[in-house]
């Protein structure tokens, strides 16, 4: 059976770094939403899509109709999202399809913020794609729902990573972790 390691967390929590790391130590593909929605809107080029834009619903689509075909093909896959804690039936259908673990992504809030903040400012490819002015006026505000993104409850392992200053646990414990 293929293995599945789910990455979540809060925005700016250092999901698609730890993915891509952990892709190429495992080795296996890497399946991002964020990168999926920047493609589309890419391709389309139709502007920055707003908070709730149906694009990041054909986003999560896509991320899912692309990791169960990894899957269904017997490829184990690392597959990075901001997963919702409380909308998780598509989580749910993978991990009916592969050996499940999830890899969850702690950060402070305040250091979340300032990488959030930063990475607007300085990705223009980022910029373009997310309404990263929408959510970071929330976070200032203190309107950011920050709970939602607690781990999924969804019957697999879980390990939470503190992604603050570097991994705690270590890189060598969360590939081992993924691997097991």
């Amino acid at each position: 059976m293929p293995r599945l390691v789910l990455i979540s967390g809060t925005p700016a929590s250092g999901k698609t770094t730890l993915a891509h790391e952990l892709g190429r130590i495992l080795p296996c593909p890497v399946v991002s939403r964020d990168e999926i929605k920047e493609g589309l809107v890419h391709a389309r080029d139709s502007g920055t899509p707003s908070w709730g834009d149906p694009i990041a619903d054909e986003a999560f689509a896509l991320f899912y109709r692309v990791v169960t075909e990894y899957l269904r093909s017997d490829c184990s896959v690392v597959a990075e999202a901001a997963f919702f804690y409380d909308l998780t039936g598509g989580a749910e259908a993978l991990v009916r399809l592969s050996d499940a673990c999830i890899v969850h992504c702690r950060v402070d809030v305040h250091v979340a913020q300032r990488r959030y903040t930063d990475r607007a400012e300085s990705d223009p490819i980022r910029r373009i794609s997310h309404p990263d002015d929408e959510l970071v006026n929330a976070m200032e505000a203190g309107t950011f729902g920050w709970e939602r993104y607690a781990p999924m409850e969804i019957g697999v392992p879980v390990l939470v990573v503190d992604t603050s200053d570097g991994y705690r646990p270590g890189l060598p414990d969360i590939v081992e972790f993924a691997r097991r």
